[in-house]
């Protein structure tokens, strides 16, 4: 999404209201919505007059479209921007379709930002210094399972959350964050998946070659050793909304991993 919004929450609601959307699952409390190139996180759906949308099981509309209806909640199951005119909420009860103008963007709604989630993330490498081990090592411990959902296999190596191996191999009881940082963070080369590139490309805008509006800036990239890392932000600045089948195929597997 090119804007990420909340109001009437906390911002630690709504980072973990926007995990709940990019893992594909239903918040317990508060609502996600979708609409145009937005997502607002908010205490609760928007009333409307929604009716049962036939063929589904948690599902409900407001429009008078059915096929309107389909390609919205379609296109928000596939974490893509839902076709004009219309807007999904997510809530505990299901998925709630509703015209785009019948939910006017909130002017108190703030901006969802993750300024330091690049460096929440390290390599094996990176883990390895902090604590004093082998690459060997860390790589070990991930590969069997030891840091859980805390670390992620990528086309170059792992990626590792610092607080959850600071819990592994420190002892710290550092607390979890808001949002799990291995779902806004990814090497060059795990992004490319995502998002249907060569590496090279998307390693070419993370080091600042090529056109000006192809290339990534400070806090959007970050050099670790011989590996770039890039947010989801950037990613999507540059190329738009990831492939369906990969992310939904990585969520699986992180889910499976224990977040």
């Amino acid at each position: 999404m090119n804007r990420l919004l909340y109001t009437g929450i906390t911002e630690r609601d709504a980072a973990r209201l926007y995990e709940d959307w990019l893992l594909g699952r239903l918040p317990q409390e508060g609502a996600v919505l979708a609409c145009g190139p937005a997502l607002c996180l908010l205490p609760a759906c928007p009333a409307a007059d929604f009716r049962p949308v036939p063929g589904e099981a948690r599902a409900w509309t407001a429009l008078d479209d059915p096929l309107r209806t389909a390609a919205a909640l379609r296109s928000f199951r596939d974490w893509r921007r839902l076709p004009a005119g219309a807007a999904v909420c997510a809530a505990a009860s299901g998925l709630f379709v509703l015209p785009a103008e019948a939910f006017p963007m909130p002017e108190d709604a703030a901006a969802l930002r993750f300024p330091d989630i690049l460096d929440a993330c390290g390599t094996e490498k990176e883990i390895a210094d902090i604590h004093g081990m082998t690459a060997k090592a860390v790589k070990a411990d991930c590969e069997q399972g030891r840091l859980g959902a805390g670390a992620k296999h990528t086309p170059t190596g792992w990626l590792i959350d610092k607080a959850a191996a600071a819990r592994f191999y420190g002892g710290e009881s550092a607390g979890d964050a808001a949002l799990h940082p291995l779902l806004l963070v990814f090497t060059t080369a795990e992004a490319g998946q995502f998002w249907g590139r060569s590496a090279e490309d998307v390693r070419s805008a993370a080091a600042g070659a090529g056109h000006r509006a192809a290339r990534l800036g400070d806090g959007e990239r970050r050099r670790a050793g011989r590996t770039w890392l890039i947010t989801r932000a950037a990613a999507e600045k540059l190329y738009g909304d990831p492939r369906p089948d990969q992310w939904r195929a990585f969520t699986a597997s992180i889910k499976a991993a224990g977040l």
